[in-house]
Order: structure tokens, then sequence, then C-alpha cells
């Protein structure tokens, strides 16, 4: 007989470490705690990956507005056939053109930055970025490089503009310069 087994008379009539089936409760519990710390590893992961994704979107909000903004301005002051500008706020009178735009200004007042058009002397104004927006301005500077051509006459010979926009806690500063195309016919 080989040791380990017992005849019937003998007891067990069975190997003595007989195979079970099922879980024990030992083993489900660390089963789970396993889980629970992989799932906490997930959430921790999901949650970083949600917070970039939510900073990424107010930066790249930012980026646009501002590329939008600022060269929506120096468009208009490139193609301008006069400038007027002090640090806050810059006049453009356009070539003649079909819309009978006569002047174009931004100005930055109290936080917003403003947009005007006067056609057949009416003025309509549009806040491009208004004060409570979720992107603010925080700061707008304009800079004027003035030059004299050979008559004497004064002229603007290029503008830097210096914009900074603000969402929440991030903070974007852009500046574009550009010369108005002084001998250009439209």
């Amino acid at each position: 007989m080989r040791p380990g087994w017992h005849n019937q008379t003998g007891g067990r009539g069975q190997h003595a470490h007989s195979m079970r089936s099922g879980l024990t409760i030992l083993e489900m519990l660390i089963s789970l705690a396993i889980l629970a710390v992989l799932m906490v590893a997930i959430g921790t992961a999901a949650q970083g990956v949600l917070h970039s994704h939510v900073e990424n979107r107010k930066i790249s909000r930012l980026a646009q507005t501002a590329r939008v903004v600022l060269g929506r301005v120096l468009d208009d002051v490139r193609t301008a056939d006069a400038i007027d500008a002090d640090e806050q706020r810059i006049t453009i009178v356009p070539p003649d053109n079909y819309e009978h735009v006569e002047e174009i200004e931004y100005e930055f007042v109290d936080g917003a930055l403003h947009y005007r058009r006067t056609i057949a002397g009416e003025q309509a104004s549009q806040t491009l970025l208004p004060a409570g927006d979720d992107v603010q301005v925080q700061d707008f500077v304009v800079t004027r490089q003035m030059a004299q051509d050979h008559l004497g006459v004064w002229y603007t010979q290029s503008l830097t503009v210096s914009l900074t926009l603000t969402c929440g806690n991030d903070s974007l500063s852009v500046t574009g310069s550009v010369c108005p195309r002084r001998n250009m016919t439209y």
C-alpha cells in the first residue's frame, strides 16, 4: 500500500491532499485587492489624461483666438492708405473698396478689444473680445515706427502689435509687425 492511502478500515480511503474546486475566501480577497489597485491606477491615469486634454484645449483656444485677432489687425494695417495709432488704439483709413469703408478702428478699453467700422458716415461697433469672456485680453500694445518720405511727408513705416490673452491660469502673448503697402494700387 502506498503512503498516504488507507484501506477502508483505516479511515480515509482517499489521498490525504485531495483536489478541491472553487476559490477560497482568502483567494477571493486577494483578487479583489489586486483589482482595486489596478482600478485606482487606471482611474488616476484617466484623470491625468482628461486634465491634460482640458489644458491643451485652453491653450489651443488662446492660440487660435490670438492668431485670428492679430491676423485681422495686421491684414487691415498692411492694406491701409493711412494709419494713426497710440499705445492702445489703431485707426486705419483703408483704400477705396467696394464696401465703402471709410475708417477702421481697433481699441483696447476696460479689458475689452473693440472693432469699429465707419461706412458712409455711420459707425458700427463690435467687441471682438469682451472683458467677461473665457478668453480675455490682458494687454494690447501698439508701437508705431514713423518715417519721412523724400518730400518730407511723415508716414507709418511699420506697426507692431502685442496681444496678451488669458484663459483661466493660462496666458499667451503674441506679437506681430507689419509694414503698410504704400506703393500698392488697389
